[in-house]
């Protein structure tokens, strides 16, 4: 569930190397901060071609974020970690 981008100018979709699986609709991930989202879907930024994902708090708030970021790591007290795990498929079932 990671992805590696190359740097250079903004082609979105065109310039990432998918490493791992893309969120779906119905998806529930947790974010390194422990909340919880369910993913609306994936969209193309109109401009630069950039794959989004679209994604919901509990509290219906809704987000839209690059793939690239929502797929990629943090660092937290010098540890790298994914920003989002996957904890439900988009049928129920526990992902781990």
């Amino acid at each position: 569930m990671f992805l590696i981008t190359k740097p250079g100018k903004a082609e979105g979709a065109k310039q990432m190397k998918e490493v791992g699986e893309k969120p779906e609709a119905g998806d529930v991930y947790q974010s390194y901060k422990g909340n919880l989202y369910m993913i609306i879907g994936r969209a193309i930024h109109a401009e630069t071609t950039e794959e989004m994902v679209i994604y919901k708090s509990d509290g219906e708030m809704t987000f839209v974020r690059p793939l690239s970021l929502f797929l990629g790591s943090v660092v937290i007290d010098g540890q790298t970690r994914p920003r989002y795990i996957k904890i439900w498929d988009k049928e129920g079932h526990s992902a781990s």
